[in-house]
């Protein structure tokens, strides 16, 4: 009885210390280091940036003006067929309705691809921006030890409720695109 429980005993400390040395052999993983930065601010202080809203303006103003000119179109028309109803027989009324009514919906589609043209050119224009921006954040991480960056405000919405200013790596991907972010003409956070 008392071998058997000694054998016990000696087989326990030796899987206790086979666990203890298995276990203190595991390549510990390295310490998380998480920075964050503010993709609008780096792109505030881009030089493509204002090329950019330049470009992107001229395509508004030019679309609103289409759109401008064929509203005035239709304004004319609906208002020259007010004007004339009393005069119009019942089948040239119907026949006018129809027309309106066909121009209120190619007025309603030119308004719709009007903007999907602005949406595409947004996004052809700030992917080659924006994927630069990314890939200067992602050496300034490396470079700085850090596992994770975030930004801190995507489309207005804060993302980051609190994180200590010294993980703040705007002004580092800014300094790695050749950018000086203390000149007094750039912007603030």
């Amino acid at each position: 009885m008392q071998k058997k429980l000694f054998l016990t005993l000696a087989l326990m400390l030796s899987l206790c210390k086979l666990y203890a040395k298995e276990k203190s052999s595991h390549i510990q993983p390295p310490p998380l280091k998480i920075g964050y930065t503010s993709v609008e601010y780096i792109l505030g202080f881009l030089p493509e940036t204002k090329a950019i809203k330049s470009e992107y303006t001229s395509l508004e103003k030019q679309l609103k003006n289409q759109l401008e000119a064929r509203v005035g179109d239709f304004q004319q028309k609906v208002q020259a067929f007010q004007q004339g109803y009393e005069a119009m027989t019942e089948a040239v009324r119907n026949q006018k309705q129809l027309e309106l009514q066909k121009l209120q919906g190619s007025l309603e589609q030119l308004q719709l691809e009007s903007q999907e043209k602005l949406t595409s050119k947004q996004t052809n224009l700030l992917k080659p921006v924006y994927e630069k921006i990314t890939n200067t954040i992602a050496q300034v991480a490396k470079e700085n030890g850090y596992t994770h960056v975030l930004d801190n405000n995507v489309g207005g919405i804060p993302i980051l409720l609190y994180a200590d200013a010294e993980h703040d790596i705007s002004d580092l991907v800014l300094k790695k695109l050749g950018i000086d972010p203390d000149k007094p003409e750039g912007k603030k956070k």
